[in-house]
C-alpha cells in the first residue's frame, strides 16, 4: 500500500466478502442468483478500485472515463464527484 494514500482499509473483510460471493456463484445453478452475485462482486471491485487507487491513476481514469463509458454505465462514486 502506498503510505501517501492514508490508512488503507482492512483487507480481511474484503477477502471474506469475495470468498463468500465466489462460493455462492459456484454453488447455484440459478441465473438470477448469478446475476445478483456478479453485481455484488462488481460493487466490491469498484469499492477496492476507488479506495486503493493511487492519485496519478485516478487522474488517468478520469481522463479516459468517456472512452470507456461504453463498458461502464455509471459514474464515479458520490464522494469522488
Amino acid at each position: 500500500m502506498n503510505p501517501s494514500m492514508g490508512e488503507p482499509k482492512s483487507l480481511v473483510p474484503r477477502v471474506v466478502r469475495e470468498v463468500t460471493i465466489g462460493h455462492a456463484l459456484f454453488s447455484t445453478k440459478d441465473p438470477e442468483e448469478w446475476k445478483s452475485r456478479f453485481e455484488e462482486l462488481g460493487k466490491l471491485c469498484a469499492e477496492v478500485w476507488h479506495d486503493d487507487l493511487p492519485e496519478r491513476d485516478r487522474a488517468w481514469a478520469a481522463a479516459h472515463r468517456e472512452s470507456f463509458g461504453k463498458w461502464v454505465d455509471d459514474g464515479p462514486p458520490e464522494r469522488a464527484r
